[in-house]
């Protein structure tokens, strides 16, 4: 197979990638590394990197707007705390600085985001004894990435 094909062949692989849901640069990349090391090519970097410039000019790849929609499919299905959000950017490869400067322009209402997560647990908390209650409560949204402020004040709020 020749270059061109394999171009070819790995941006048809990326699209039906793409198709499940946004991606990251990273996550492509890292895709695409898996997917190259089965031919044994010889310089397979180049043509990872041919395919991701092919898919930023398309605008398929856009870590800015994957931002975007990662925090607003977290904070719609399973909602999070701002540093819970942000270590999940990371392993995702996005850039501190794109992290930071998307949260500096939106800021989020993690006492909102508390409530609804915590909205969903309500029915079996209701069944446990106060105290324990309280602590299980807490502790569900300290590992949702909640301070424990934000999270001790939407307790009050809901129990």
């Amino acid at each position: 197979m020749d270059d061109k094909e394999l171009f070819e062949k790995f941006l048809q692989k990326c699209y039906r990638f793409l198709s499940l849901r946004n991606r990251s640069e990273k996550e492509i990349r890292d895709y695409l590394k898996k997917k190259t090391a089965k031919y044994k090519l010889s310089e397979p970097k180049n043509i990872i990197d041919k395919v991701v410039t092919a898919l930023k000019e398309e605008k398929l790849i856009d870590d800015k707007n994957f931002i975007t929609w990662w925090v607003d499919q977290r904070s719609y299905f399973k909602p999070k705390g701002l540093f819970v959000l942000k270590q999940e950017l990371l392993q995702k490869g996005i850039n501190r600085d794109l992290i930071d400067q998307y949260f500096e322009e939106n800021k989020i209402d993690e006492l909102s985001l508390a409530k609804i997560a915590l909205q969903k647990k309500v029915k079996v908390l209701k069944e446990l004894k106060k105290e324990e209650r309280y602590q299980k409560a807490i502790s569900f949204l300290v590992r949702r990435g909640f301070s424990f402020e934000t999270a001790n004040k939407v307790v009050r709020i809901i129990l």
